[in-house]
């Protein structure tokens, strides 16, 4: 998965689950909306921001203020998700305490 998407899943009113690739026009779309990262509104703000991939994924075409409201009951980091390089065989993660010890493990 290319470092620039993250993959989200949402829990809808019906107890459906979705999930949505988060990329950076959903980051755009929540900024220009002034929820941008140090506005103090994180949950808006992923809510948002899935409710903008969920559009156009076509998984809803309900407005903001519905989906919000009623629509949408939680949305989270998939639990799937690994950040890129966030494994037992990168270098980031050696043990600086272990002489020996490599990247390839």
């Amino acid at each position: 998965m290319p470092a620039d998407k993250l993959p989200f899943v949402l829990v809808m009113a019906d107890d459906t689950e979705h999930q949505v690739d988060i990329d950076q026009r959903d980051h755009a779309a929540a900024e220009a909306m002034d929820l941008g990262p140090d506005s103090g509104k994180r949950v808006t703000r992923m809510r948002y921001l899935g409710w903008s991939a969920a559009r156009r994924a076509g998984v809803t075409k309900s407005t903001w203020e519905k989906f919000n409201t009623t629509e949408c009951v939680a949305v989270d980091v998939s639990p799937d998700y690994q950040p890129p390089g966030d494994d037992e065989q990168s270098a980031d993660h050696l043990d600086p305490g272990r002489p020996g010890q490599s990247a390839a493990g």
